[in-house]
């Protein structure tokens, strides 16, 4: 793994409103794009990669980093302690790192990462909500669990960094008092198994490993919930809940997520992917992997070997 050099510009992180932008010669930025609002900004970032890499990440504001898609590996992160984060099965991961933190991310097979940075100063956040939520805030980071109501707001920020022109100041900071509120309810414990309502951790595990051993074919929702001892009404409610969304759709980011991985793997036909990846036919698999990543199989190829 080729650890990346920890220099000024890498470390000195001192303005929220800058976005990390570290070299990485395990890869490169395909995409940023980053939106600025009172005391906090979002950063969508876009990543390919040929090889494993390290960055240090340590900054001097506080930020919540949210996974939004990854293919052909995981990113990994650890603090100070040397020790590796213990990693929950669900895809969409939620980082959140104090000010000063130590903090470095790694991957090894890696090819492709996306993901939502929310970088804030507490200084300034504080004449928006008050001086209160400081203290509230988690003192030590919390790495890789997952909270629904993190990532649906991750993705509201996402939305609006990705429409053109300036963002209503007014949305901003009502997106930025719904994360300190969110914030102000996470200790220094470890994150809950489930929700309430939700699945267990051991049930969360015997259904993804059901679908992802089961990716190209058709999946009965009955022997999903047979798995959980669930009725399927109560079983869908509660991966819902756990997951942030409905099995299907689950299995849906799965099968895209396993297609992109054989689709940057080798200059495969899309019509043999297609099928292995559980879409009906080539055109199926175009239609469902355009409308989610936002070009189709073949251009996304090219511009991430390009």
């Amino acid at each position: 793994m080729a650890p990346l050099q920890s220099g000024p510009d890498n470390r000195a992180r001192g303005d929220w409103r800058t976005a990390f932008l570290a070299d990485n010669p395990g890869g490169a930025i395909t995409s940023v794009r980053q939106k600025t609002w009172s005391g906090l900004s979002a950063v969508v970032k876009e990543m390919a990669f040929t090889g494993a890499f390290e960055v240090d990440r340590a900054a001097a504001y506080c930020r919540l980093m949210v996974i939004l898609e990854e293919v052909g590996g995981r990113i990994h992160a650890r603090t100070g302690r040397k020790t590796a984060a213990a990693r929950p099965d669900a895809p969409h991961r939620v980082y959140f790192v104090p000010a000063e933190a130590p903090f470095w991310t790694y991957a090894e097979k890696l090819r492709y990462v996306r993901y939502v940075s929310l970088q804030f100063s507490e200084t300034d956040l504080a004449a928006l909500v008050g001086d209160r939520f400081k203290a509230d805030l988690p003192q030590s980071p919390r790495l890789a669990f997952f909270e629904p109501r993190l990532l649906a707001l991750a993705r509201l920020f996402e939305a609006e960094c990705r429409l053109d022109g300036p963002s209503d100041p007014l949305l901003g900071d009502s997106l930025s008092i719904s994360l300190l509120s969110l914030l102000k309810g996470m200790d220094t414990r470890d994150p809950p198994a489930h929700h309430r309502g939700g699945l267990s951790a051991r049930q969360i595990k015997a259904v993804t490993d059901y679908l992802e051993s089961h990716v190209s074919e058709k999946v009965d929702p009955l022997e999903l919930a047979r798995l959980t001892g669930l009725s399927v009404s109560h079983f869908h409610r509660a991966f819902k809940e756990s997951t942030g969304m409905p099995p299907h759709t689950w299995l849906t980011d799965l099968r895209i997520r396993r297609a992109r991985e054989l689709v940057l793997a080798a200059d495969r036909p899309l019509a043999d992917i297609a099928l292995e990846t559980g879409f009906s036919d080539q055109p199926h698999f175009t239609r469902v992997f355009s409308k989610l990543v936002g070009a189709s199989p073949g251009a996304w190829r090219r511009a991430m070997l390009s």
